[in-house]
């Protein structure tokens, strides 16, 4: 029985419902950990009562260092209610979304490999799990406006892979509001395909959409663009300290140059249709590139990671999710700031070759062409059939490949929507 069930993982994947309990487990227990602190949860609940009651739109420029989104601050409110002892609901809140996100991943997954993949197998399980380990660290931080973001992220990809880009377009836009470095997101919707047509212009669709937000605030208050140049704590254990910047040559703009490369890197692998990558491409920068190294930082990096394992990698192991983990491990493993720092940049070079690397004619590709090719062989045999039939000739099923299945063109049909 034992032989049978291993038989069946190895053929089929998990069974739904044990993944997905496994998953909500992993995401219970690591809350559960992070319940011990609330890190700046407080601060944002008291901002969200000065964008409601308070300040309002003038939110921004009284308080500079905000850095979040004015749906976040909305968010923020109706999840606490009001009062900072919300640390219950918070936990729920950002574990919940986590769950969503791992979720959306393993559907996009399916809907690029097709119903035949192993959809629920080991390596999603494992990846998953990790996930949810790191994501236990936005809670431990109280940034839900990051959990917002990357569950942003992970469902527009999904809409995307789904053929949906206008859905996905209007929920970046929202991204948009609700965290800054949701400007990372905008050239997912790009279709090089078809740019010349109005399937090009989705990134401006979203662009609109969180101008909407934001033009109240910024309006009615130019101090709001100064929460762009944001005081940043340095840490000893930053990648940007290997380029020879020190505390006292940080300037002002960084911020902004991590938004432009980190933009720019996400529309390289766009371009090069590998957008399943573009957001690892484009928090690796912004990691390379920022003075800060919080915890809750890992928890994109993570996940972006298990983007690439799930949707681009051919591989059943997730290994950059695995190497992620290790090279960006918490201080209570490893606090030597020299391995840190090389870790730290070591993992942001990886994630940029795996995602921007150059490939040739995939593997995918070229189970796509087979496929299509069966299909039309089978088309023309069914075709044949039929004019056999219509002139009274002797035709049997054997005469096709595969039977009379196959003659009809449902098993090639099957194959060639199922692979992408």
């Amino acid at each position: 029985m034992l032989q049978t069930a291993q038989r069946r993982v190895e053929q089929k994947g998990w069974p739904a419902g044990l993944f997905w309990f496994t998953i909500c487990f992993a995401a219970v227990a690591a809350s559960l950990t992070a319940m011990w602190t609330s890190g700046d949860w407080y601060f944002f609940v008291q901002m969200s009562r000065q964008l409601l009651r308070g300040s309002g739109v003038h939110v921004y420029a009284d308080h500079p260092n905000i850095q979040s989104g004015p749906i976040s601050l909305l968010a923020v409110r109706l999840v606490s209610g009001g009062t900072p002892h919300s640390d219950v609901a918070a936990a729920v809140a950002i574990a919940s979304l986590g769950v969503i996100a791992v979720g959306a991943v393993v559907r996009t997954r399916h809907l690029l490999r097709g119903p035949t993949s192993r959809t629920y197998d080991v390596g999603a399980l494992v990846g998953g799990v990790f996930v949810m380990f790191w994501w236990s660290y936005l809670k431990v931080f109280g940034h839900l406006d990051d959990a917002m973001t990357l569950t942003i992220a992970a469902v527009a990809i999904m809409l995307i892979a789904s053929d949906r880009r206008f859905a996905a377009a209007l929920l970046i836009g929202v991204a948009l509001a609700v965290k800054p470095w949701a400007v990372f997101l905008l050239p997912l919707t790009f279709d090089r395909r078809h740019w010349r047509c109005r399937n090009g212009w989705y990134p401006i669709v979203s662009a609109i959409v969180g101008g909407l937000f934001w033009a109240p605030f910024v309006l009615l208050d130019r101090g709001t663009l100064n929460g762009f140049k944001p005081t940043t704590l340095w840490a000893s254990d930053s990648a940007v300290r290997l380029f020879g910047v020190g505390s006292t040559d940080l300037s002002s703009k960084l911020r902004i140059i991590q938004l432009i490369l980190g933009s720019l890197a996400a529309l390289f692998a766009v371009l090069r249709g590998r957008y399943a990558a573009a957001l690892l491409a484009s928090i690796a920068v912004r990691l390379m590139l920022d003075p800060a190294t919080w915890l809750y930082y890992t928890a994109g990096f993570v996940l972006a990671s298990f983007v690439w394992d799930m949707c681009v990698s051919r591989y059943r192991i997730p290994w950059a999710t695995l190497i992620a983990t290790y090279l960006l491990a918490p201080t209570w493993v490893t606090d030597n700031t020299r391995f840190r720092v090389l870790f730290r940049f070591a993992a942001c070079l990886f994630a940029l070759a795996v995602a921007l690397w150059p490939e040739g004619r995939g593997r995918a590709q070229e189970q796509s062409d087979a496929a299509a090719g069966e299909a039309v062989d089978a088309r023309g045999r069914c075709q044949t059939a039929v004019h056999a039939v219509a002139q009274g000739d002797e035709w049997s099923p054997t005469d096709a490949a595969h039977g009379p299945d196959d003659a009809l063109g449902v098993h090639s049909w099957s194959m060639g929507a199922g692979v992408s």
